[in-house]
């Protein structure tokens, strides 16, 4: 969601990133923290913790009554309400997060169209095909930003009705990933640059060579070759979101193109 909002502030209302810093991220900071703190302490206050496929969750713990009928469960510690208020705030949060990034995401693609689609109104041939070019890469970035998110979560719709320990193999493996798919969509634009540059280089080889020079130095056979790379990471301009800001443009007259005095400010029929 972070990534979501950053990228919707940035380019649809104008922010730059340290206004974004100040204004949201340090505050969204804090408001994660609390949160995390106060679900992770309800529970003990209910001894709701119980081991739970592998750690301990709030779950609720049965075993054989002692005074009933054979076969029947008991709860030896957990409470069910606690456990059901877990339930249904991860699932409200799943389903927040998952709407609210593929609407921003959407917004996005809308507001970059329109004034892409404002620009081809106008006889600037050059600078008007640049800006198709950049946007389709931008609407790339960010369709493949939303996938990551759907390929992580809804896997677990599709999990409910198999068996236990497949169902908790993928719901305890998927997410761990995420931040890993968006950090191969982040890198994406520097990769296909390198390729670019780089004729022949497979896909994987470009995100290792553009990923290697990030980590310390020690790492590389030596810091000298550290400093010679530098040339081949250079971001990539998708990666810079605020180099495509268009939310103060609409008040400025496009540019002319001083090659066709003839065409100057005249929209196509």
């Amino acid at each position: 969601m972070a990534i979501s909002l950053n990228i919707l502030l940035l380019i649809v209302f104008g922010w730059k990133q340290e206004t974004f810093r100040k204004k949201v991220e340090k505050p969204l900071h804090i408001i994660i923290i609390a949160l995390a703190l106060t679900m992770a302490v309800i529970p003990l206050a209910f001894q709701t913790y119980n081991p739970h496929c592998g750690n301990c969750y709030p779950e609720v713990m049965y075993d054989a009554c002692t005074n009933k009928k054979e076969g029947n469960l008991c709860i030896v510690r957990g409470n069910e309400t606690v456990n059901y208020m877990f339930r249904i705030i991860n699932g409200a949060l799943f389903y927040i997060a998952l709407i609210f990034c593929t609407v921003a995401m959407l917004w996005v693609y809308l507001h970059v169209r329109k004034q892409e689609v404002k620009m081809q109104r106008y006889n600037f041939r050059q600078h008007n095909a640049e800006n198709h070019k950049e946007s389709k890469r931008i609407r790339k970035v960010l369709f493949l930003y939303t996938l990551s998110l759907y390929f992580t979560y809804t896997p677990h719709l599709f999990v409910v009705s198999v068996p236990k320990h497949i169902r908790w193999s993928v719901v305890r493996t998927l997410p761990p990933l995420l931040g890993f798919w968006n950090m191969l969509v982040y890198f994406l634009p520097n990769c296909l640059k390198y390729q670019r540059e780089h004729s022949g280089t497979w896909l994987v080889i470009a995100y290792f060579q553009v990923l290697r020079p990030r980590f310390p130095c020690v790492l590389s056979l030596s810091s000298g070759m550290c400093k010679r790379r530098k040339k081949d990471v250079e971001d990539a301009p998708e990666m810079n979101f605020a180099k495509i800001n268009t939310a103060n443009e609409e008040s400025s007259p496009p540019p002319i193109d001083a090659t066709d005095p003839k065409d100057d400010l005249h929209p196509h029929p």
